[in-house]
This record gives structure tokens, C-alpha cells and sequence, in this order.
């Protein structure tokens, strides 16, 4: 399969949204993902250039689960992948760059970008939590502002 996809080699600036093939070792352990494999880079671009690591979502094509939340399915369109795969982002991982392999493509739909927000969101609840609550806290501001404003006697 790996042979079948367009590869660029290391010298390259990895950014976010990145579609690499990384050799995440072997792993015994049931539901870890291990082997070389495709990754989604979803660190930022600052960390991503000054860092020796960055934080990768782990891609299947095992079609399996693709009715929980957190799975979001990319098509080979949307990433250069070969096949039609999942980004399992409750498959998050920090690796070495050292790790690398190569570059496949990158993930350049926004929706599919938001999907996967909302998917780490769905797995991460206090984050979720923290950005509604700082919404709702910055809308009560502007309306207090907006009301004030409108309250305030003509001349």
C-alpha cells in the first residue's frame, strides 16, 4: 500500500494538517496503534517548527466504529492517501521527529479540519467546557456593552 503513495522526503517543514507516514515502533498492547503508519500532524506550526516533537492523530483503513463521534473519515481526495481511512483521534500521540518517514499530502478541506476540532473536542471535555464557557462569558460582556450603550440618555 505504502509503495502506491506519492512520498516526499524529509526536507520539508512539517505544519499542521500534514499527512506523514511515522514508524510508531511495535506495540503488544490491544487498541495502541504501532507500525508504520499515516499520522495527521495537529500540533501548531510555532511547535512544529521549534520542537523535536509534535502531536500526531493515528489514520486507519479499518472502517470499523465510524459511528462514534471521535472517528472522522477522510477521503482520498481530501489527504493523498491511497484509500479511504479514519483519523482516530482518540488515537493522539507526541512523537519524535526522528519518527518521520515522509510526507504523503496534507488534510486542506476546512470541514473536515472542523470535524476533527470537534472530535478532539468530544474526547477532551474540559476543553470543550473551557472554550463554551469563555464564549458565553465574552457574549454576556459584549451584550452588557451593547445595552449600556443603547441605554444611555439622549442629549
Amino acid at each position: 500500500m505504502l509503495t502506491e503513495i506519492k512520498k516526499e522526503k524529509k526536507d520539508f517543514e512539517v505544519k499542521e494538517g500534514d499527512i506523514l507516514i511515522v514508524d510508531l515502533g511495535e506495540t503488544k498492547e490491544k487498541g495502541i496503534q504501532g507500525g508504520e503508519r499515516p499520522v495527521l500532524v495537529y500540533s501548531n506550526n510555532k511547535n512544529n517548527k521549534y520542537s523535536p516533537s509534535i502531536e500526531v492523530i493515528t489514520i486507519t483503513s479499518q472502517m470499523k466504529a465510524l459511528h462514534l463521534p471521535i472517528n472522522v473519515v477522510l477521503e482520498t481526495y481530501e489527504t493523498g492517501l491511497p484509500v479511504r481511512s479514519v483519523a482516530q483521534v482518540n488515537q493522539k500521540e507526541v512523537i519524535s521527529k526522528e519518527k518521520i518517514k515522509y510526507k504523503i499530502g496534507e488534510l486542506k478541506s476546512q470541514y473536515k479540519r472542523d470535524k476533527i476540532v470537534d472530535a478532539i473536542m468530544i474526547q477532551n471535555p474540559i476543553i470543550y467546557e473551557s472554550i463554551t464557557r469563555r464564549i458565553k462569558r465574552k457574549y454576556n460582556n459584549y451584550n452588557k456593552s451593547i445595552n449600556t450603550t443603547f441605554l444611555q440618555p439622549s442629549m
